[in-house]
């Protein structure tokens, strides 16, 4: 049986040292606070080799410098979404936001896939491309703030995107994300510009991400925040 927060089947229910609940539309989990070493393996049924350049290992996540750190996930088709609803999800704490920092990215920044992304004014936003042309979904001015954990997430259902902070819709502008979205010929990065240029570079923490193949709702943003808060308190 399906409810709004999750498959409820015993095969995903909660387990010793799981704090949420898993299903099986969770196609990227990567609880950076316990996976140490260069690389590892994502811990959700795929099982992607994720390899690390820089981002330290910390007890609390992984450490992010800012200059030359980010994690490859490879190029898993499980995470193109060219015309499925995803979700993306992420604990951050931001030393700094100069960079324009990228959480998350599947693709090219110029013509294809879709990026999850901070602003140094503190807003941020989701782009997906079709064809070549950006469709844009914006969080406020101020929003994000460095030296505190925060839970991100955007949820696309459509051509609709929400974006969430600790739980709470904070979307200024939801956009219009045409379907076919431009599948991604490029790798899954996180805390670096799409294209592994040297720019837009995460600086500080991250402590977990999580990505599904479907628009989490809003009870479901909010359970999955309030259920791993605990951890960055």
């Amino acid at each position: 049986m399906k409810t709004g927060i999750y498959w409820q089947n015993p095969k995903y229910a909660l387990r010793p040292g799981r704090d949420f609940i898993f299903d099986p539309s969770l196609v990227l989990y990567l609880p950076l606070h316990h996976l140490d070493g260069a690389s590892f393996m994502s811990k959700e049924a795929y099982g992607h080799l994720a390899t690390v350049t820089g981002a330290l290992w910390t007890p609390r996540g992984r450490d992010f410098d800012g200059v030359d750190d980010y994690i490859n996930c490879g190029h898993p088709l499980s995470l193109n979404f060219t015309s499925e609803d995803f979700s993306i999800e992420a604990w951050i704490k931001p030393d700094s936001l100069t960079s324009n920092p990228n959480i998350f990215a599947k693709g090219s920044a110029v013509t294809e896939g879709y990026f999850f992304r901070l602003l140094s004014d503190g807003s941020g936003y989701l782009c997906t491309n079709q064809s070549g042309a950006w469709q844009l979904s914006y969080f406020p001015f101020g929003c994000i703030t460095t030296g505190v954990w925060q839970y991100v997430a955007c949820s696309r259902s459509g051509a609709v995107v929400k974006i969430y902070k600790d739980g709470i819709d904070v979307t200024t502008n939801p956009g219009t994300h045409l379907d076919p979205v431009s599948a991604p010929t490029r790798d899954a990065v996180i805390g670096i510009h799409p294209d592994k240029v040297q720019t837009e570079l995460f600086d500080g923490l991250i402590g977990e991400v999580r990505i599904y193949n479907r628009a989490l709702t809003p009870l479901g943003i909010q359970h999955n925040y309030l259920a791993t808060k605990w951890r960055y308190q």
